[in-house]
């Protein structure tokens, strides 16, 4: 009977620290993939600045290949990034204090934004560089066939445009790692876990003894 009494209170114990520590896990990897994402933002915005440089055909020519794999790396890490920031802050009851503790960055929790910003900055910009992967294969969609296949004045300002906006994904990355750098011990999913787990402790306790 002893044996039988302690077998739910065992269950109980595995299953929360099995849930709390494989959170831990997730948050390790996703503050290294926060790491990560700022990196290559750092990366891919020397290396675009540097090939802007030369004229848009060069460019064209030469980051054609990347388009399409940047894209999906930059599309993958955000979304995981965005996940895990919100992971980290609770947002289900904001109140004026919380507010302004997120955009002191007090707590973090603006890096949500950030994320979410950069992001939607990312989708927009799907369309340009799936253009600019097909330059090899059409390259009509960025010449002018009636002027000796000289760079269309439009494609210049498509160039231009893509250019601002990876710059503020880029930019947004690298902040939203800063942001979290600052508070990277914070971790409320995980204090929540806690809490809500010890209730339950208490009252499968209780109902035992009753």
């Amino acid at each position: 009977e002893a044996i039988r009494e302690q077998e739910p209170e065992q269950q109980v114990e595995s299953t929360i620290l099995f849930a709390i520590g494989s959170h831990k896990v997730f948050v390790t990897f996703c503050l290294f993939l926060h790491g990560l994402t700022a990196g290559i933002a750092m990366w891919h915005l020397t290396m675009t600045y540097i090939l802007l440089y030369f004229s848009y055909i060069d460019f064209l020519e030469h980051y054609r290949i990347l388009a399409l794999p940047v894209q999906c790396m930059f599309y993958i890490l955000l979304v995981l990034c965005t996940v895990s920031a919100c992971d980290r802050f609770d947002i289900g009851r904001p109140t004026r204090r919380f507010v302004l503790q997120s955009f002191t960055l007090q707590t973090g929790t603006v890096s949500i934004v950030i994320y979410f910003v950069a992001l939607i900055l990312s989708l927009c910009m799907a369309n340009l560089e799936d253009k600019m992967n097909l330059y090899n294969r059409y390259p009509d969609l960025w010449m002018d066939v009636n002027n000796n296949n000289n760079v269309l004045s439009s494609a210049g300002d498509d160039i231009s445009t893509w250019r601002d906006l990876n710059t503020a994904r880029c930019c947004m990355a690298i902040l939203a790692w800063i942001v979290l750098s600052i508070t990277a011990s914070t971790d409320r999913l995980t204090d929540n876990l806690r809490a809500g787990d010890d209730e339950f402790l208490e009252d499968v306790g209780t109902q035992q003894k009753v």
